[in-house]
């Protein structure tokens, strides 16, 4: 009988400017067992991408894939022509859709965007609405990355929250940069270490409460925000421009995967108070360099953390002010004896095995 054959879209998983869709994608296939199901075949699809990085995927039921496509709608095209019984996609959107037989499940981050709708590009409430309602109905399976974001998903669309399912990404492995390769700016001295630079990373308020932190404490600890400008970067630089303490607030601008490792290794904590978010890696790798977290109080981000790490309001520039008060004065982490646990929910081998069981069935 001829092997069932599954599709994987892995474009953001080779990029090696991947952002949240690529990494979590990765740290799901590179780990996962695929040889424990050897009655299917796996194909890892990737669009050519500019220093596209490998998969380290070694298995005989899996071939990996780079097609030169010069659209984005032409590589979709490219991965249904090849027959599969299934396709899975890096995220649950309209543009993945076709008339075919194969089955779809793709990636939905929850409602996000619109609990962010004032802090991300425009779109009506309704857009953001009909986005969902439209994968809900048309992909024959939703894969989800929190508990949180699933019980959004389930009061929204409760007549689709049975095709929702739970998936937790995580981290990617990489290699650590050399010590010379810490900025100048941050050597030497203590840090909060912030990643994203958007409105729906909640910058501005972090910023504010940094601020009045630096008045109230004296404290040297500075506040290193890694990450490309997106939605709201001017803004945000603007204001920041303006505070008293803006020469203790670098701003780094991209950094490339091991740079960031190494900044979270040396940062006194790691500071994630996004207004909501479906999951929050950088929460995941603070916890998992064994340092200080604080999150924000709201969407899944206390959900990952735990009770390992900190939260404050993402409203309240007090509640924020007051937390970075506190974690300055720790000179360790009271929480790290949670972290194990905590660490052990997210284990990729567990999750990737969930995967697949998941997708497995859907085309039994």
């Amino acid at each position: 009988m001829k092997r069932k054959t599954i599709i994987f879209d892995a474009t953001e998983a080779v990029n090696p400017q991947r952002r949240g869709v690529g990494v979590q994608t990765r740290s799901w296939l590179e780990v996962a067992p695929f040889t424990d199901y050897p009655h299917l075949q796996f194909v890892l699809a990737s669009k050519a991408t500019p220093g596209q990085e490998s998969l380290h995927v070694n298995a005989s039921n899996v071939k990996q894939i780079t097609h030169e496509a010069r659209t984005e709608e032409a590589f979709i095209d490219y991965l249904y022509s090849l027959n599969g019984d299934l396709l899975f996609f890096p995220l649950a959107s309209r543009q993945y859709v076709r008339e075919s037989k194969a089955k779809m499940v793709g990636v939905d981050y929850g409602m996000e965007d619109l609990y962010c709708r004032n802090y991300i590009a425009p779109l009506s409430a309704t857009e953001f609405m009909e986005w969902h309602e439209y994968a809900m109905q048309h992909f024959d399976s939703i894969i989800t990355v929190s508990k949180t974001s699933q019980r959004d998903l389930a009061w929204f669309f409760p007549e689709y929250k049975d095709k929702v399912q739970v998936v937790y990404p995580g981290s990617v492995k990489t290699g650590t940069a050399l010590e010379e390769d810490m900025p100048e700016v941050l050597r030497g001295t203590p840090y909060f270490l912030v990643i994203g630079y958007e409105h729906k990373k909640n910058i501005t308020r972090i910023a504010v409460a940094f601020d009045a932190f630096k008045q109230k404490t004296g404290s040297r600890t500075k506040l290193a925000i890694a990450g490309n400008p997106g939605f709201g970067g001017e803004e945000i630089d603007s204001h920041i421009n303006s505070l008293a303490s803006a020469g203790d607030i670098v701003r780094l601008g991209y950094v490339p995967a091991p740079q960031k490792q190494l900044l979270m290794q040396h940062c006194h904590a790691v500071i994630a108070l996004a207004i909501y978010e479906g999951f929050g890696i950088s929460a995941l790798e603070g916890m998992e360099a064994g340092k200080i977290v604080l999150v924000s109080n709201n969407g899944s981000l206390k959900e990952v953390v735990g009770n390992a790490g900190y939260t404050a309001n993402p409203f309240s520039i007090t509640s924020i002010t007051k937390q970075l008060i506190f974690i300055d004065g720790l000179n360790d982490n009271p929480k790290k004896k949670y972290v194990s646990n905590r660490l052990a929910v997210f284990d990729q081998k567990l999750q990737t095995k969930k995967l697949l069981q998941h997708l497995s069935k859907i085309v039994a």
